[in-house]
């Protein structure tokens, strides 16, 4: 009897003692996220003020949403995709002192669910104290909240990538296909703010073939939903810019500059654009052509005759991979004198912490379920990268499942213990 009634207190000490973890748990995540908010907040709104930086591609963002709200097309509409300039729209009935803030103010909190979806994303992959890790990480990591301070696309498609890949992980723990039905609209609205992120439903395909043991209705939901959303895309290009498309037009420049290795192009209109990438390495040739920009198709004309003069572009171009990581620093913040310190700091933060554990997760291959997952899109990038040019500023949205990835190898060399991955079962 004595010693039932001490089995029984222990037991109740236990109990107690787990509760009040769990509950630390739950108390500890939201308190992170809120200090990741507030971090953002004072940087777009007091460090670094979005009014205070509208130039270059902000000023063309912000320009192509004031025409959208005048209902004016124009292809300059659709040279960048629209979406991140739809999103400006939304706020066009504030005043111009307001406008600002509530961009900044939704910027912040956009970037925090981003962090909240990349956090659910890895404890499918990281014990419980890696992800918490990870969650500070991305909090505190600089490229991320710097995003919030620009009238540019990345936050909002760091907040898609995040989006498509949650849901696409949820249809593997619940094998509900409605999952991926919201994952194929989401990475056709998601193309609207960053017409690469197209290139994931490839990888999305590739794992749902690889993984579906041959059932044809999941890999079915997600084309339907994807082809659903472009048609829908498609109309939007057309009532913007008077064309029927999916992708914006200024994929035929980048092409061209990339195959041709043109640092500076003017065009016949007068208008100048050059990659800050190629600014940064010194890449100073110069192209004045008959053609507006708008005309993509001539643009990848031009840029085939270059892969045809000289084929070995094809396989510099892989070379140029290096550049995804190394040799430049993310645009615009490199030509802020004060914020392209921490810029550049966190550039080779990111490299050390990534690089070392990349190479132990194909070492010693986690067997998550995810992972294989998490590294076809991955290859996104460098296939993006190859088929354009490579710039750290492309990567940028994807640094996250980099992280995850290089976690996953530090996560190897641990001792095992008795513990079951929510994402596997034994």
């Amino acid at each position: 009897a004595c010693k039932t009634t001490a089995y029984n207190r222990y037991s109740h000490i236990y109990l107690n003692y787990s509760f009040f973890l769990m509950k630390q748990n739950k108390q500890t995540i939201p308190l992170i996220l809120f200090i990741g908010l507030i971090i953002r907040l004072i940087f777009s709104l007091i460090i670094h003020p979005v009014q205070n930086y509208v130039f270059s591609d902000m000023q063309s963002y912000l320009d192509i949403a004031t025409r959208i709200v005048k209902g004016v097309p124009r292809l300059d509409n659709i040279f960048y995709p629209p979406g991140y300039s739809l999103f400006l729209s939304l706020f066009s009935q504030t005043s111009n002192q307001h406008f600002y803030i509530f961009i900044a103010v939704c910027q912040s909190l956009i970037g925090v669910l981003s962090i909240w979806l990349f956090y659910q994303i890895s404890t499918q992959v990281l014990k419980p104290k890696l992800s918490k890790i990870f969650l500070l990480i991305l909090v505190f990591y600089y490229p991320f909240i710097d995003a919030t301070g620009y009238l540019l696309s990345e936050n909002l498609a760091i907040f898609f990538l995040a989006l498509v890949v949650w849901f696409s992980i949820k249809f593997k723990q619940t094998k509900s296909n409605l999952w991926l039905f919201y994952a194929g609209l989401s990475l056709g609205f998601g193309s609207l703010v960053r017409a690469n992120l197209l290139i994931i439903g490839l990888a999305i395909l590739v794992w749902l073939i690889a993984s579906s043991k041959q059932k044809l209705k999941p890999i079915a939901v997600f084309i339907i939903a994807t082809l659903a959303s472009l048609i829908f895309i498609s109309g939007v290009y057309f009532k913007l810019g008077g064309q029927y498309r999916i992708t914006p037009l200024n994929g035929g420049l980048n092409f061209f500059q990339g195959q041709c290795l043109v640092g500076h192009t003017t065009d016949v209109n007068g208008a100048a654009f050059g990659p800050p990438v190629y600014m940064q390495r010194d890449i100073h040739k110069t192209a004045f052509l008959d053609q507006p920009f708008t005309n993509s198709h001539y643009f990848y004309q031009q840029g085939w005759q270059c892969l045809k003069q000289r084929p070995v572009r094809m396989l510099e171009k892989i070379s140029e991979n290096y550049y995804v990581f190394f040799g430049n620093v993310s645009w615009p913040t490199s030509n802020q004198p004060f914020f392209g310190l921490p810029m550049k700091i966190s550039h080779i933060l990111f490299n050390l912490l990534v690089f070392p554990g990349i190479l132990l997760a194909i070492v010693h291959r986690p067997r998550q379920p995810f992972t294989n997952f998490l590294w076809l899109i991955l290859f996104t990038v460098f296939l993006t990268a190859t088929v354009y040019y490579a710039d750290i500023r492309y990567r940028l949205p994807y640094d996250a499942i980099f992280i995850i990835i290089a976690l996953s190898g530090y996560q190897s060399l641990m001792k095992p213990k008795n513990y079951t991955h929510p994402g596997i079962k034994r």
